[in-house]
């Protein structure tokens, strides 16, 4: 296989895997932006909105409106990072963490089904090549 056509289907499957996110959460009654919020909140501990963002590629300005929103609806609190205190730490509270499950627990519930169908140790070892892909990537665009 000629390196632009691994190029292509290396892109081309991210995008595939991302579009496929994205019908879920249409199909959901939601937003890709708000489906990938509630995953982090669900998946992870202890999350700022700055790590979401870093995460998952959204911006502040989304990230900060769909916080806000949940927690007017009173399903989660910011408290101060301990290390850095211009961070907020978001918790769910036990309304919020019902809230996530019911939005977003069956496309994990999907997630763990394919990852026993393929094999945690495959699973990983294609993460650690995207994670060091995208690092050598940050750093050669950071260089241009």
């Amino acid at each position: 296989m000629k390196r632009s056509e691994i190029n292509y289907e290396s892109y081309s499957i991210w995008a595939q895997a991302t579009a496929l996110y994205a019908r879920w959460a249409n199909d959901n009654k939601m937003s890709y932006p708000e489906m990938v919020v509630l995953y982090a909140l669900m998946t992870r501990k202890n999350l700022s909105q700055k790590k979401i963002c870093e995460n998952y590629g959204l911006t502040k300005q989304t990230v900060n409106g769909l916080i806000n929103t949940l927690e007017k609806e009173e399903l989660l609190s910011l408290t101060t990072n301990p290390q850095d205190k211009r961070e907020k730490i978001i918790h769910l509270n036990d309304e919020g963490q019902a809230y996530v499950r019911q939005k977003v627990g069956r496309l994990v519930e999907i997630e763990e089904s394919i990852y026993r169908k393929i094999g945690y140790e495959r699973i990983k070892e294609s993460n650690d090549t995207m994670s060091l892909y995208n690092l050598l990537l940050e750093k050669e665009l950071e260089n241009k």
